[in-house]
């Protein structure tokens, strides 16, 4: 619009699709013809001041509702805007996710350094640097994913109870719900992946392993034993 001075856009009326384009606003004023710098810095502008006004801006998405040719799917994106369902509204939602996401990460990110330092503090392996590190970007990340899959869960839950009880799907938790699917996701393939026919086989050889070891060691220490035996005994 801010480049070529035109408004473009649809209207349906008794069902059919028209097309609208005008020149000028609803106050007979001509829209301006821009350059390409200028109607980028002006539509920049112009959706900054409208993001934090009353109204703010339609949620994204909304212009491929309210332009279908379905009138209940146009009835309700424009009932939920109405409503509050904005952008703004959106960016405030996505307040609780915030808060899960960083009470969580901290909590996993101690829990990992105290573990790290329980493993390598008196060694000669450990590093601060290290430590850090797994503070910042935990090496085992399977926990986490499942724990703040969890909470969100629990926060989706709630919200869409409140969204059923109260019919009101305006309020609807949009970035929970992403969160959930994102952790979902990653935490599905997880489980699918450890129940697999190759890993139940390495896990069964690591173990086989281990206990072999094990018995090598203990087979070695009575070898030990014995031959310390007879020495007393030649000696004797």
């Amino acid at each position: 619009m801010f480049k070529n001075g035109r408004f473009e856009g649809v209207r349906y009326i008794n069902g059919v699709e028209h097309k609208v384009l005008s020149s000028v606003n609803q106050y007979g004023t001509p829209y301006e013809q821009l350059g390409w710098i200028e109607a980028i810095l002006k539509y920049a502008k112009h959706m900054f001041a409208d993001l934090f006004s009353t109204c703010s801006l339609p949620f994204p998405g909304s212009s491929l509702l309210v332009e279908c040719s379905n009138r209940d799917l146009r009835k309700l994106a424009a009932t939920m805007y109405q409503n509050g369902f904005n952008l703004k509204n959106i960016m405030i939602q996505s307040l609780s996710t915030i808060i899960v996401e960083v009470i969580l990460r901290i909590y996993f990110g101690i829990k990992s350094v105290q573990s790290y330092k329980a493993e390598y503090e008196l060694t000669e392996d450990y590093s601060n640097f290290t430590a850090i590190k797994e503070f910042i970007k935990p090496s085992s990340k399977e926990k986490l994913h499942e724990m703040l899959l969890l909470a969100h869960s629990i926060v989706t839950a709630v919200n869409i109870g409140k969204v059923i009880i109260k019919k009101s799907p305006w309020e609807i938790n949009v970035t929970e719900i992403i969160s959930v699917i994102r952790y979902a996701i990653p935490v599905v393939n997880g489980v699918i992946e450890r129940n697999s026919e190759y890993s139940k086989l390495i896990r069964n050889a690591d173990e086989i392993h281990e206990k072999w070891e094990q018995l090598a060691e203990s087979t070695s220490l009575q070898n030990v034993e014995f031959e310390l035996m007879s020495h007393e005994l030649i000696i004797e």
